[in-house]
C-alpha cells in the first residue's frame, strides 16, 4: 500500500492484518517522530520511494496464518483468481 505518512495510512495498512504482511511506501520522510515507532509496534513496514529507488525503513513483520475463516478463504481465492487472470493476459 503507498500513502503519505500518516497514522491513517497505518491504519489502512492494518486492515489487511489478517490476511497477509503489510508495508507502506511513502513519498517522503515523516515528519512525526514517532511514525516509524508506531508502524514497528504494529508490525508495518515502512518503505520510502526515492524517485523509483525504494529505502526500506521499517522492515514488515512476517504474516502467520492463526486460523482459517470464510472470509480469509475468500479472499485468497479472489487473489488467486485475479492473479491467474493476469497471469493469462500476460501468456496470450
Amino acid at each position: 500500500m503507498s500513502g503519505p505518512p500518516t497514522r491513517k495510512s497505518l491504519e489502512r495498512a492494518g486492515w489487511f492484518a489478517p490476511f497477509c504482511t503489510r508495508a507502506l511506501v511513502i513519498p517522503r520522510a515523516p515528519r512525526r517522530k514517532d511514525f516509524l515507532t508506531e508502524a514497528d509496534f504494529w508490525g508495518i513496514g515502512v518503505t520510502l520511494d526515492h524517485a523509483g529507488e525504494r529505502e526500506v525503513l521499517v522492515e514488515p513483520e512476517p504474516w502467520v496464518l492463526k486460523r482459517h475463516t470464510p472470509a480469509g478463504w475468500r479472499y485468497v481465492e479472489r487473489a488467486y483468481k485475479a492473479a491467474t487472470a493476469v497471469a493469462m493476459q500476460g501468456a496470450a
